[in-house]
């Protein structure tokens, strides 16, 4: 039995906020990074390596971004664009689910840091391992877990049951109209991308096994600090992260960051050739 990570990394078509410093200023300078989500892929992967030589597979728009980089045990696979719809950029990210590359996938967004060994969670005899979405609160004490799964990390333990769920995902995306959904549903298929469809055909598909992993294992911005000994991070920006590395003793040096030179580049080739066996928390580049 075969078991890896896969990633799907595409460029972003928007313009991103990066706080930058001038010679002559220092306020926030909006600039165009249209790789950052392989630059958070980079920080991710580093992650991975304090714990795991599995093999990786990164399914991206643009493999010559990765092929300057030496590629031990990884491996890029083109990702061809499945829909012309600006706004439904993530939606595409359904297609590339289908086909996994391993007899055990663990599927991760790219914005994901790992801080303990995924490996323990093999072996479960479930078809998918994923953990609950939480809400974004008002109020403090309104940190509470949806009942919608998250599927920024999925562990799929049995392919054929993946693809039944990812082929009626797709199915209810491409045919949403006839599927009896309430309009506040259909705004949040709009703006939350493939998690919607992946959950969606969850409930639909009833003899699917399914673990839901403990919090620990998706721990978003609202449980940063409930949660006291995450196992996998899973946040975007460069502050969240900040009080991250200080809690944790782990060294970020990327995420939540856009570098638009060179130094990215330089970053990533370091990171991809990271291996536990030379990883040391103290060390920094």
């Amino acid at each position: 039995m075969t078991a890896g990570f896969q990633y799907i990394c595409y460029k972003r078509s928007r313009e991103v906020e990066v706080e930058t410093e001038s010679p002559k200023q220092t306020r926030p300078e909006k600039l165009k990074d249209p790789h950052s989500f392989f630059y958070e892929t980079a920080e991710s992967i580093m992650s991975i390596r304090r714990f795991s030589d599995l093999p990786i597979t990164i399914k991206t728009d643009d493999p010559d971004f990765f092929s300057q980089i030496p590629t031990d045990n990884i491996t890029t696979i083109k990702m061809d664009r499945k829909i012309d719809r600006p706004l439904f950029r993530t939606h595409e990210k359904l297609y590339e689910l289908k086909d996994l590359p391993y007899d055990n996938t663990f599927l991760l967004d790219t914005e994901t840091v790992f801080l303990d060994n995924p490996e323990t969670l093999l072996g479960s005899g479930q078809h998918i391992q994923i953990a609950r979405e939480t809400r974004p609160p008002n109020n403090p004490l309104k940190r509470v877990l949806l009942r919608q799964y998250n599927s920024g990390f999925v562990v799929v333990e049995c392919n054929k049951q993946w693809q039944k769920i990812i082929n009626q995902a797709i199915d209810v995306f491409e045919n949403l109209d006839d599927y009896p959904i309430t309009e506040n549903e259909k705004k949040l298929a709009s703006w939350q991308g493939d998690q919607w469809f992946v959950h969606k055909a969850i409930d639909l598909i009833y003899d699917t096994k399914i673990g839901v992993l403990p919090q620990e294992w998706n721990v978003r911005k609202t449980l940063l600090d409930v949660i006291k000994k995450p196992k996998l991070i899973h946040v975007r920006g460069s502050v969240i992260l900040e009080k991250t590395k200080q809690q944790h003793n782990f060294p970020l040096h990327f995420l939540g960051k856009s570098p638009i030179n060179n130094e990215g580049i330089k970053f990533f080739k370091e990171a991809v050739n990271f291996s536990k066996k030379s990883f040391n928390d103290n060390e920094d580049f």
